[in-house]
């Protein structure tokens, strides 16, 4: 009998990626077939809403995302972004905030 590989996309980082990894084996230990886990954990992809934070606006210059005027002038005024996915798995900017004791009580606050 032939091997079959399931593919699933998070849809997310890599932290949404070891979610579906955790499930999957919680899972297995149930004894779920590799289908029953595939079905499971692929239509949940959408389901997840991770948001991302970078506090280093030059890396995100060195990985191409930003420009080097834009991370100048962010780290200058100590932009914090709060990076999300949209529904094809693509980053999108979901908020901009000045300092990270704002960025912490937008995130204590906000209700996504």
């Amino acid at each position: 009998m032939g091997k079959h590989i399931w593919i699933a996309d998070s849809l997310t980082g890599s932290f949404g990626i070891a979610l579906m990894l955790e499930k999957s084996i919680e899972f297995a230990k149930t004894g779920k077939s590799a289908e029953e886990i595939f079905k499971s954990i692929d239509k949940n992809g959408l389901r997840i809403f991770s948001i991302f934070i970078s506090s280093d606006l030059h890396f995100m210059m060195r990985s191409g995302r930003i420009t080097a005027l834009t991370a100048g002038v962010g780290s200058l005024l100590k932009l914090v972004p709060i990076i999300t996915t949209n529904e094809e798995g693509k980053l999108k900017t979901y908020a901009k905030c000045i300092d990270k004791k704002r960025l912490l009580k937008l995130l204590k606050t906000s209700h996504y």
